[in-house]
């Protein structure tokens, strides 16, 4: 549920036109997003916009319907809701997994310019290679079992 105090066509609009809403106007604040925003996209992320509110929700599930409602509302593929004591991120390019893995550390840390830059990095990282660790431990094995019966082999002569 959307709180009352929280301008939903205010906060769509400012994304909308630069992607960074701010409840209330704090033009650091502001520049300092709108650096994260352009690394961002500066890093294959896709589009990225950031709302900031200037209290936590009595409910902090809203942070989510917030965030979901500027993502509907706006032609943003991720956006990312923050308040004092929580946020919430949506995307239609990301997986929940990838979000959920990042952003523990991305709702602890207070400075929300760094916190999203973190998170952005987070996502972006290079996955482990799983599919050439699984192949590594394939032939490890297969050399394991193949010296083992070399092994047997030679006892039994």
């Amino acid at each position: 549920m959307i709180p009352a105090n929280v301008d939903m066509g205010a906060l769509t609009a400012q994304l909308e036109q630069g992607q960074v809403a701010l409840q209330s106007e704090n033009g650091g604040l502001r520049q300092s997003l709108e650096s994260s925003v352009s690394y961002a996209s500066d890093h294959g992320f896709g589009s990225l916009g950031i709302a900031v509110l200037d209290q936590d929700p009595a409910v902090t599930a809203d942070l989510r319907d917030i965030a979901q409602v500027l993502r509907t509302d706006t032609a943003l593929d991720t956006v990312i809701v923050r308040s004092p004591g929580s946020g919430a991120i949506v995307s239609t390019t990301h997986s929940r997994a990838d979000i959920e893995s990042a952003q523990w550390n991305f709702l602890a840390n207070p400075d929300y310019a760094q916190a999203t830059v973190g998170l952005v990095d987070h996502i972006e990282a290079d996955p482990v290679p799983g599919g050439a660790l699984v192949a590594l431990a394939l032939v490890a094995i297969v050399a394991a079992v193949a010296a083992t019966v070399v092994v047997v082999k030679r006892m039994g002569r």
